[in-house]
């Protein structure tokens, strides 16, 4: 099992990973978290309504960032509401299946049910895979979601100083 502890200029959330269910996913962000991929990232997109807090994202600190050079494949969909809990930490992608590659969000308040929800997103519901669940540090994703400056960014600069894999 891995849990990760993810250091913000905003403090730490710590995220227990579901291997179990979703291996590739847990696997590539464990290796690109080995590797320091997201240490001095920004925590680009802050959306106070829906609690999304998106990341990682090292070349362009955006959502356009071209990634590491590969995607991953989409696991155990389709997810629902339920699944988008606060808490959560999901992939994000494109609009096309199978378009993961590094960057990922979390989601801070109950908003983000939405995202499992066909009668919202239509086809696309539930099409984002959840890997992992904070365990530690909702206040913390929630003090970053309320940053939102109305444009979907945080109103100042929020860095993710280092992500640390804890394996057991």
């Amino acid at each position: 099992t891995y849990t990760a502890t993810i250091e913000t200029t905003e403090g730490d959330v710590t995220v227990e990973l579901d291997a179990a269910a979703n291996p590739v996913t847990v696997n590539n962000f464990v290796v690109l978290a080995h590797y320091g991929y997201y240490d001095g990232t920004d925590l680009f997109r802050t959306e106070a309504g829906s609690g999304i807090i998106q990341g990682g994202s090292p070349h362009t600190q955006s959502n356009t960032d071209p990634g590491p050079g590969y995607t991953i494949p989409d696991e155990n969909l389709p997810f629902t509401s339920d699944d988008y809990d606060p808490g959560t930490l999901a992939m994000a992608r494109t609009a096309m299946p199978d378009s993961a590659s590094a960057q990922f969000f979390f989601l801070s308040n109950e908003n983000g049910r939405y995202l499992g929800d066909p009668a919202q997103l239509g086809p696309s519901a539930g099409s984002y895979v959840v890997f992992g669940r904070t365990i530690e540090g909702l206040d913390v994703l929630e003090a970053i979601a309320a940053l939102d400056d109305g444009t979907s960014a945080p109103s100042r600069q929020v860095t993710i100083e280092k992500v640390t894999i804890t394996e057991a």
